[in-house]
């Protein structure tokens, strides 16, 4: 990894994080479907994919995030399972895997683009 990469992981807010892993997922997933007869660049490609949604699934708080953890999770799972089916040769799979993570990484690029919140300050009091 580039020093430059390590430092910009190391010091991105948690949004920006997940930003950035959505978008390496989609790279890897567009890569393997773009592999046209390279099965090792395929698997290769498919498994770092299958590998960040891994992470991003087992970052999940189902007791804290309720709802919308468990539709995180079933939308992981069936990109992963569409990854894993394109990488055993069925058509559109890796397609219907971007399908479901696009948008996400899309509407968390966007979250990561906001300002982040800033505190009220309390008002000053002069003697």
């Amino acid at each position: 990894m580039h020093p430059y990469a390590s430092i910009d992981i190391e010091t991105a807010s948690p949004v920006a994080l997940v930003a950035k892993l959505l978008a390496a997922a989609t790279r890897h997933v567009r890569a393997a479907r773009d592999a046209a007869g390279d099965a090792r660049l395929r698997g290769r490609a498919s498994s770092r994919a299958l590998d960040i949604l891994g992470e991003l699934r087992d970052a999940l708080s189902m007791e804290q995030g309720g709802e919308i953890a468990r539709n995180l999770d079933a939308l992981y799972a069936f990109a992963c399972s569409s990854i894993v089916d394109g990488t055993r040769g069925r058509a559109g799979a890796f397609d219907a895997a971007l399908r479901a993570i696009e948008p996400l990484e899309q509407a968390w690029a966007e979250l990561a683009q906001r300002p982040a919140p800033t505190a009220p300050t309390a008002p000053s009091v002069a003697p």
